[in-house]
């Protein structure tokens, strides 16, 4: 099977168990699931089809490739995202659970217990490997480790994000993926410039896309609108696991529309940000956004590898005194 990837480029798998999961329904069904929710009056709406948590999870499988991580762990990285609901992380603020919604976790909860309900389990199971292991996210640290450090999945959701929006040139992603080594099990960088420009990235993507404001409208009011078309039976919320965004948009457009509420938050989301405002009084809805900050470790002359904000005293005071989260009460502007 040959891939063809906006990072990695061409790449051929031939390892049959990665192919016949790369055919599996759970996989498929994340081609029609967007990184970014549902906001098409936004700069950063995610209608571009490398930026799919299909095309995310390969990335990370490849990334897992290109550095010899065993085959467990590349299988691991393929199905990581594969119990995300619909519009990513707006279930989070569908279900209206504030700790879910300052961590975006709830894909994270459901997947050990989805993988195993799912034909993955019998492909990863009868291809010899150990389901239990492969579902061990602590043997995996180049797929998934704690921030502030850097792995597989952030490394591609943050390129794979900067070259789309256009904020990284392809020869700036290459340098970064080309300063990448493993150091003790764990991904660090060889090059102080390179770690430095892929911080800055994810500095810049977070406050503009992930947790910005943007998204935080994108959040608010798309999960108003679905938890109303919920409200009416016009969607169920196993939909969001069993459909993907067009299909769900798609219903809403053709049947809900008539639906005075549900037609009003359709129509708020067709606006650009500058609709809305921030610190409303009175608020559609108070919400909050997880908020990421990565601080890679740095291999130089020194005995041990450093921090890039121990080596970079602008990015130092750049990402100092982060909160965990931020706070939004999203209203409609007043002209």
């Amino acid at each position: 099977m040959i891939i063809n990837d906006i990072l990695s480029g061409q790449a051929e798998i031939d390892q049959p168990v990665l192919i016949e999961l790369l055919k599996a329904p759970e996989l498929q069904r994340l081609q029609q699931i967007g990184m970014g929710g549902y906001y098409p009056g936004s700069p950063y709406a995610s209608g571009h089809r490398d930026y799919t948590r299909y095309r995310h999870s390969v990335g990370v499988m490849l990334l897992l490739r290109r550095f010899n991580a065993p085959l467990e762990e590349q299988i691991a990285g393929l199905i990581h995202d594969v119990s995300h609901s619909a519009f990513s992380h707006t279930i989070d603020y569908i279900l209206r659970e504030a700790e879910g919604e300052k961590t975006q976790n709830c894909q994270d909860r459901l997947h050990d217990n989805f993988v195993r309900r799912s034909s993955l389990a019998a492909i990863i199971t009868r291809h010899g490997f150990n389901l239990d292991r492969i579902l061990d996210e602590s043997r995996f640290p180049l797929k998934e480790n704690q921030l502030p450090d850097i792995c597989a999945d952030r490394i591609d959701y943050c390129l794979r994000a900067g070259v789309l929006s256009g904020d990284l040139t392809l020869e700036d992603k290459d340098v970064i993926l080309g300063r990448l080594v493993i150091h003790n099990g764990s991904f660090v960088f060889d090059n102080l410039n390179a770690a430095i420009k892929f911080s800055r990235l994810f500095y810049h993507l977070n406050h503009n896309m992930w947790s910005g404001f943007a998204s935080a409208v994108q959040f608010c009011v798309s999960a108003l609108m679905f938890r109303r078309a919920i409200d009416i039976s016009l969607l169920k919320l196993e939909d969001f696991y069993n459909r993907g965004d067009a299909e769900i948009i798609q219903t809403i457009e053709a049947s809900g529309l008539q639906d005075k509420e549900l037609a009003g938050y359709y129509q708020m989301l067709q606006n650009p940000p500058e609709y809305f405002c921030d610190n409303a009084e009175p608020c559609l809805d108070r919400i909050f956004c997880k908020n990421r900050t990565v601080d890679p470790l740095v291999i130089t002359a020194s005995p041990k590898p450093q921090r890039v904000s121990e080596l970079d005293s602008p990015y130092a005071a750049l990402i100092a005194d982060q909160p965990k989260f931020k706070e939004y009460r999203i209203g409609i502007r007043n002209n």
